[in-house]
């Protein structure tokens, strides 16, 4: 007989599951046994004498599993059931002959005990036949669904998590890419329909650098604590080998400051300012062309760091059968440098289709506005040309609604998993690699402590005996170079020293030249001097 007719014809009301020891007189069971014990006891509480049964239903001994119900009926004449998980049915089946189908206090609630006793009775089920799961520590884990009236409370935990997060707000971190004047700021007003005033860019930069913007959002009841990163100079310069390098330096350093917070004795992630990028949109240049090399090579070196989202700026410079074949062209080219880029998660079921129309719409072509104007008796944000109007909200004129919804409506979330779960975690491998935490190393902390201690002690060993040789031949080698240079002066000194012997002893003989000199005019003098005064004194005497 089936459950539905046993519905029909039993009222009897479950009302208690409850798991407990078998008792130790069954323990000869097999499987496929059940015995039914039961004790009669007055039941007090209604006006009329109901005689209450306690039925204890004990599997095979080796599952350790009893299931405890009870039942109200008039009589029951029941000792002994073979059955298997059909018992319930059996059961009510023959309470049902003896009970009084009238009694208003069981009518209606046959069905829904019923149900719930079979649910419950399905997780001692799943342990008689060995479907039981198994944790990491090898224990057994038993499936037990409560019934409505156990409800204890841990549903309301999701409304718990929703109500603490909403409270504490969200972080949203974005990196915009793209050369000057392709519209960055633009698109980032019109992402979030609100002008920014963010500075405009100019062409007088010598390297790349970033400029970081902070808002908070509030829509709803959500906070959203917004920071937006915007490149300055990119591919402005003659020169743009190091173009990406402070790019890529950049998300590194948001990586460090959160690995050491994370590594902190005393760490307060609830309170720390996640600056970890989300998602990089990378502006590309309508050319209809090829690819820039520079972008190519820029998204080469972020693809394993950051969720990279192309996007075509400026999406109405071009025909739509140019748009079509650019983005086939992007897009080959992109796989043909392995570049791996974000790709909407196809894995949801209540998104799956969305994302999958999303990720063959990739890259992105888009036009942003800062106006607004007034488009088929709305208004909305458009650019205004000499032949029409585009308003970027309109999906025949860009892909600019379908990217919002992607980026902001759907799969935020997903970001910022992905974010934490995958760009992040591999930097912290690389860093704990660094550190000495490798996958095959022991995982006990002492251990770990230990051998890194005796790596090190012995790295330094080596340090400081390579620094002291080194120290000792820089010593000698200079000894070497200053005994070499009081030779040189040395030889240098005796060197003058002779000159200047050589030099007194020109001048002592010019000077005594001198001197014979000077005595020979003044002999000549004074016998001049006394020749001419004899010759006055002859005149006179004359």
């Amino acid at each position: 007989m089936t459950m539905t007719s046993a519905r029909r014809r039993s009222h009897l009301s479950f009302t208690r599951f409850t798991i407990a020891k078998p008792h130790p007189r069954v323990n000869r069971l097999n499987c496929t046994a059940a015995v039914v014990n039961f004790n009669y006891r007055q039941h007090q509480q209604t006006p009329r004498r109901w005689q209450t049964i306690a039925l204890t239903l004990h599997s095979h001994p080796t599952h350790q599993v009893a299931v405890n119900f009870s039942i109200d009926l008039r009589s029951v004449a029941v000792k002994k059931i073979h059955s298997d998980v059909n018992i319930a049915v059996e059961l009510g089946m023959l309470a049902a002959e003896k009970m009084d189908v009238h009694h208003g206090g069981i009518r209606g609630l046959h069905e829904r005990n019923v149900e719930e006793f079979m649910d419950a009775r399905s997780g001692a089920d799943d342990l008689v036949n060995g479907n039981n799961l198994v944790d990491a520590e090898g224990v057994k884990v038993r499936t037990v669904k409560l019934l409505a009236s156990q409800n204890v409370g841990f549903e309301s935990l999701p409304v718990q998590f929703v109500n603490k997060a909403t409270k504490a707000g969200f972080v949203f971190n974005v990196l915009v890419i793209g050369e000057t004047g392709i519209g960055k700021s633009t698109l980032i007003n019109s992402l979030f329909n609100y002008d920014f005033k963010l500075p405009p860019g100019d062409y007088q930069h010598d390297s790349v650098t970033l400029d970081k913007h902070a808002f908070q959002l509030e829509e709803g009841s959500v906070r959203l604590h917004l920071t937006i990163i915007e490149t300055k100079g990119y591919g402005d310069q003659l020169n743009m080998t190091d173009s990406c390098q402070g790019i890529v330096e950049y998300i590194d350093k948001q990586y460090e400051a959160y690995f050491q917070e994370e590594s902190q004795v005393v760490r307060r992630l609830s309170d720390y300012k996640d600056t970890r990028i989300h998602v990089c949109l990378f502006l590309l240049a309508p050319t209809g062309s090829n690819v820039r090399a520079l972008d190519l090579e820029c998204m080469k070196l972020l693809s394993n760091k950051v969720n990279i989202i192309p996007v075509i700026a400026r999406g109405d410079s071009l025909t739509k059968k140019e748009l079509d074949s650019f983005k086939r062209r992007i897009m080959a080219e992109i796989h043909q440098h392995k570049i791996s880029i974000y790709s909407f998660p196809e894995d949801d079921g209540q998104v799956a289709d969305l994302n999958r129309k999303m990720n063959a719409d990739v890259p992105f072509a888009v036009v942003g506005s800062s106006e607004v104007h007034e488009v088929a008796g709305h208004k909305a944000r458009a650019r205004v040309y000499p032949w029409g109007i585009v308003d970027i909200e309109n999906e025949a004129h860009c892909d600019f609604t379908r990217f919002r919804e992607a980026l902001l409506r759907v799969n935020m979330d997903h970001l910022m998993q992905t974010t934490n779960l995958r760009h992040y975690e591999v930097y912290r491998d690389r860093r704990m690699t660094e550190l000495g935490y490798g996958e095959n190393e022991p995982q006990n902390f002492m251990e770990t402590i230990t051998r890194l201690r005796q790596t090190n002690e012995q790295k330094y060993r080596q340090k400081e005996e390579e620094t002291r040789t080194s120290f000792v031949n820089k010593v000698r080698e200079k000894e070497a170079e200053l005994k070499e240079r009081e030779r040189e002066l040395h030889s240098q000194f005796e060197h003058r020293k002779a000159e200047f012997s050589d030099h007194v002893l020109e001048i002592n003989t010019q000077q005594t030249a001198l001197q014979k000199e000077v005595e020979i005019f003044h002999r000549v003098k004074s016998e001049l001097v006394n020749s001419q005064t004899g010759t006055i004194k002859g005149s006179k005497k004359k």
